[in-house]
């Protein structure tokens, strides 16, 4: 892992959710509105509705010890006098290892959506399926249970990325999206060989 500067890169709510779409595509969904909202919803929670996104890193998505790849270190891995009594109880639980004390870096906006559905796909597909289902609450739960965000408040994230959800739909975010996953194809049935009697 390469430390580099943490550089505050914000996103814009389009901009978001044309990389989320082509991210989706990338790893073989075909996403429809809700499921594309609620992904949105999380990642707006993640980076405080993209302003606070630092290095392209939409899904705050940590360097552990395998990541080889370029990495920042959080606001609060040094702390001082000054430091805000919300950065230095941080700092504490890092120390402890209950938070994190690196987070993945990607040059691009386009490499930050990339692994974030990579990761979703791969490491934590409950939300993936959640998100699929058009289930706030699951994919609250899901977030905890699969260990994305271990501390995560069910109920009140819940109510929050409905409430995102509902924006975003009310502004015709993904309104290019089908409203509803793509139904599923019942398997054929072999054409019948209807033999004469003998």
């Amino acid at each position: 892992m390469r430390e580099v500067p943490r550089v505050q890169t914000p996103v814009s709510v389009k901009d978001a959710a044309e990389h989320l779409v082509t991210a989706l595509r990338a790893i073989g969904d075909q996403p429809h509105r809700t499921q594309a909202e609620l992904l949105l919803a999380q990642l707006w929670l993640e980076t405080g509705r993209g302003v606070h996104c630092d290095n392209n890193n939409v899904g705050n998505i940590t360097a552990g010890p395998a990541w080889t790849g370029d990495a920042f270190r959080p606001a609060w891995f040094t702390v001082d006098e000054h430091s805000s009594a919300r950065l230095r109880e941080l700092h504490d639980a890092m120390a402890k290892g209950k938070a994190p004390s690196s987070f993945r870096s990607y040059a691009t906006l386009d490499a930050g959506f990339a692994d974030y559905c990579r990761q979703l796909a791969t490491r934590f597909p409950s939300i993936l399926r959640a998100a699929r289902a058009g289930d706030a609450h699951a994919v609250s739960a899901a977030i905890r249970a699969s260990g994305y965000n271990p501390d995560n408040p069910i109920d009140a994230t819940a109510a929050s990325l409905r409430s995102l959800a509902n924006e975003f739909a009310r502004g015709g975010v993904f309104a290019a999206l089908p409203l509803a996953p793509p139904a599923a194809t019942p398997p054929q049935s072999p054409p019948s060989s209807s033999s004469p009697c003998s």
